[in-house]
């Protein structure tokens, strides 16, 4: 059993990506909610969480938190965003809008140079 007190943010996210590596989505979940609760406002814990919600196949939740990262830098328009973003919507079902998401960062030129 985890002595939840003595651990760091830090520590907690990389037991999470480490958990979902390997198979245990649900478990990483539980330690990326527990850093959330620990600093919602830290980007790294909020793109960890949204992908940990893609993994476990939650797209409603990951887009929330998504919309939180927006809201903490408004002009955060980068590529990992972005396929936060389309993960999420293909988990809703809503390939079309995935598809969409990914081709408009494919014609931008920037990303790729």
């Amino acid at each position: 059993m985890e002595n939840w007190d003595n651990l760091s943010v830090q520590w907690l996210c990389r037991r999470a990506q480490l958990l979902s590596d390997n198979g245990y989505v649900h478990r990483g979940l539980v330690y990326q909610l527990v850093a959330y609760h620990m600093q919602s406002s830290d980007e790294g814990v909020l793109r960890g969480l949204a992908k940990m919600f893609i993994l476990a196949g939650d797209g409603v939740r990951a887009l929330e938190v998504i919309k939180k990262l927006e809201q903490l830098n408004p002009n955060a328009e980068d590529l990992a965003l972005s396929l936060l973003r389309s993960g999420a919507h293909r988990e809703m079902g809503n390939d079309a809008e995935s598809t969409r998401i990914l081709t408009r960062r494919l014609d931008r030129q920037e990303d790729f140079e």
